[in-house]
């Protein structure tokens, strides 16, 4: 609950730690509350009662220890010929350290979630006299932000994380900028290994989320930051006598397709991407622009509000706004007209049947509903609660599982990625090798098989993946290695055995005879063995797509490779195999140290330069909202801007085979739609609303919800 001391660094890579940490920093002291302090029930504190009782036992242990030093060194001061024969105290290097939080020579912060933790910490802290230096994560901030700006800590908080655990269940996007109306000094934070790689990113969807200036947005991840750990006087801004810490970016930092081109620490060189390898080819490079300003909508158009009240006979016009078809040229000041869920006509000026409800869209744009092709939004609801999961079976091979069949439609996370402009997900299951059937999901609807646009799309096989890095000793490693050889020679032992069931079944039938006893395993191959229905296998090392790719080619089946982290180093290979991609994340780390810093975010423009047909995924059910944002990566990093719109739309739609239902804004397609005051691959772009099967939702959720109510709570005296 009181943890260890921290440390400052610079990132001076290739340096030794000496040259790295800040010795002259405020030192700090990390703080725990809540579920990671009490999640274990053999030890003491395991309520968030005896996290407080904690709290104040400590301090008032360290009171004592600083009230002994006090009198021992008043006593040498009293008597300083006698001072040789005075014993000290015994020196507590704990509660020393908490003695000097208490004289303000050390600084907390603390993790935490949930507001009543936080303000039993400020009540701690401020009847000893200190006051908390920051609170991280800080997810229900926004409850008690006048409480924490009256007490004067900094908050350092996600953009958009949440459902992780039963404390991140009330998080909202909008925490930053409810904490920084509030006078609050706010920091976007990562705590993450590959989000700290664009931290400038998290720090745009605070304009999204709660409308920050552009310039307050970036003070999240630079003045604000260095305020927080005490050192604004020395970094967080370019001022003269400051640190020369630059990031140089070859557009708007806070925008979707920038990069950052160069990074100095201290005037010195440490990142330069033009002599740094990269997955981009030089045609992928030069493809990609970065525009230099930040496209924000007049506050006319940022703050108008939709009409989506549900028309009684399910007829629409959507007019005025930007019609993007995808598979067609955009039409401005275009027309869109639904009917019976399907879109019955797209064009201009187009006349409007009788009874058709207008919805006037001037000054927005209409894009097709956007598709993760890969995520457990449905099956999941709270990360650590395992009640909640429902994604992964125990057992190597289970095939005639279908994901469709445990969506929960009440999920919150449905509407959170609704109103991110998701209409439809691809939902596979996760466990085992051989781990079932995946569904197409379409968020709305009142029951599953309302929301269900495919129960069976395909077979999902997660092939056995390489060790990453050799075990510990020779044996471990080739233990490993032979349990991977097992699991693949199982699989296709198994694929044996289902291909011999179905023969003998098939002869029966032919000859009149009894087939053999059912095995509903087996029976759910059948279309998959037949080369009639894809199989989706996950895989992203070279080497492990380099021999799904003999796999497939052996076993005769019609693949799509899912993951694909490491698919550009084989795009020939795909390409002439003509086998698609689901990739994704694109935001994560290569995998092997020695490829480019930028191959994940490279890879979707390589697939492309080869005519690879590939799409993109979120797989994460609490962000599938930002699918639209592994895209924008993608597009910042060589892939066509067209090209990463089609990813989430149109080429999800084709590589799923759901292309003559959704994807494109085309007549007799359903209505799948989204509306939005610009691009939506871009963080700064607001969602409007969307429709599903023709039906209109505002992009209300639990988590505007709590924006609405707590935004309230800034505005009483």
């Amino acid at each position: 609950m009181i943890g260890g001391q921290d440390a400052v660094i610079k990132l001076k890579y290739g340096e030794p730690a000496s040259k790295q940490i800040l010795v002259d920093a405020p030192q700090g002291i990390k703080f725990a509350l809540g579920e990671n302090v009490k999640f274990q029930k053999n030890r003491f504190p395991n309520t968030r009662m005896g996290v407080e009782a904690t709290l104040n036992r400590a301090f008032m242990e360290a009171l004592d220890y600083r009230r002994q030093w006090l009198e021992y060194q008043q006593a040498i001061q009293a008597a300083p010929d006698k001072a040789t024969h005075m014993l000290p105290p015994r020196r507590d290097l704990r509660l020393e350290a908490l003695m000097d939080i208490v004289n303000q020579q050390k600084f907390i912060h603390s993790h935490c979630y949930r507001a009543d933790e936080i303000l039993m910490l400020l009540r701690v802290a401020s009847g000893l006299g200190v006051r908390v230096w920051s609170l991280q994560h800080v997810l229900e901030g926004y409850k008690i932000a006048p409480e924490i700006a009256a007490h004067g800590a900094s908050c350092s908080t996600f953009s958009d994380w949440w459902a992780y655990k039963v404390e991140a269940y009330d998080a909202t996007p909008f925490n930053a900028a409810l904490l920084h109306q509030a006078g609050i000094n706010t920091v976007i934070k990562s705590d993450d290994g590959e989000l700290i790689r664009h931290l400038y990113l998290e720090a745009a969807k605070t304009i999204r989320y709660g409308g920050l200036a552009p310039e307050h947005a970036l003070q999240t991840i630079t003045h604000n930051s260095a305020k927080e750990l005490g050192l604004q006087d020395r970094i967080g801004s370019l001022e003269v006598g400051k640190d020369g810490d630059v990031a140089i970016f070859n557009g708007h930092p806070l925008h979707a397709f920038s990069r950052v081109e160069m990074t100095l620490v201290e005037g010195e060189v440490y990142f330069n991407r033009a002599a740094q390898p990269t997955a981009m080819t030089s045609t992928g490079a030069a493809r990609q622009s970065a525009a230099t300003t930040l496209p924000i909508p007049t506050p006319d158009i940022r703050s108008k509000v939709v009409d989506l009240a549900e028309a009684p006979n399910g007829q629409y016009a959507l007019v005025g706004a930007t019609v993007h078809p995808i598979d067609a040229a955009d039409i401005e000041k275009g027309t869109l007209l639904i009917a019976g869920g399907k879109i019955t006509a797209v064009g201009k000026d187009l006349p409007l049947p009788a009874e058709t409800k207008t919805i006037d869209l001037t000054g927005l744009h209409v894009y097709p509903g956007m598709i993760d092709a890969g995520t457990t939004l449905g099956l999941i609801e709270i990360g650590k609660v395992s009640e909640t999961h429902d994604y992964a079976e125990s057992g190597q091979f289970q095939p005639d599982l279908r994901a469709g069949v445990a969506v929960n439609p009440d999920s919150e996370l449905i509407p959170v990625a609704r109103a991110g402009g998701i209409t439809t997900v691809l939902a596979p299951p996760s466990g085992g090798v051989i781990s079932g059937q995946a569904s197409a999901i379409k968020l709305g609807g009142w029951t599953v098989p309302d929301m269900l646009l495919e129960l069976e799309v395909g077979l999902v096989i997660r092939w056995p993946g390489v060790p990453h890095k050799l075990h510990a000793t020779k044996q471990a490693t080739e233990e490993a290695l032979k349990k991977r050889q097992e699991q693949i020679d199982n699989l296709k032992e198994f694929l044996k055995q289902g291909r011999l069931y179905n023969k003998l079944k098939a002869d029966a039938v032919a000859a009149k005879q009894s087939p053999p006893l059912a095995d509903p395993r087996y029976d759910a191959l059948k279309p998959y063995l037949a080369g009639e229905k894809p199989v989706f296998i996950e895989a992203n090392q070279r080497q492990e797509i380099a021999e799904v790719l003999l796999f497939a080619e052996a076993e005769k089946l019609k693949l799509i490779l899912t993951g694909g982290t490491d698919a550009w180093k084989l795009a020939g290979e795909l390409k002439a195999r003509n086998v698609p991609v689901i990739v994704g994340p694109v935001m994560t780390r290569p995998t092997a140290d020695y490829d480019p810093f930028d191959a994940p975010y490279a890879n979707p423009g390589r697939l492309f330069e080869a005519g690879v047909n590939f799409c993109i995924r979120s797989d994460d059910a609490s962000n599938s909202r930002n699918t639209p944002f592994e895209a924008a990566q993608a597009v910042a990093y060589g892939l066509p801007a067209e090209e990463g719109l089609k990813s989430i739309t149109l080429n999800a739609a084709r590589i799923l085979g759901l292309d003559k239902q959704i994807g494109s804004l085309t007549v007799d397609k359903l209505a799948h739609i989204v509306i939005t005051d610009g691009n939506p691959l871009l963080q700064t772009t607001q969602i409007k609303g969307t429709f599903v099967d023709g039906k209109p939702y505002s992009p209300e959720t639990r988590q505007t919800r709590l924006y609405e109510k707590y935004k309230q709570r800034l505005k009483k005296p």
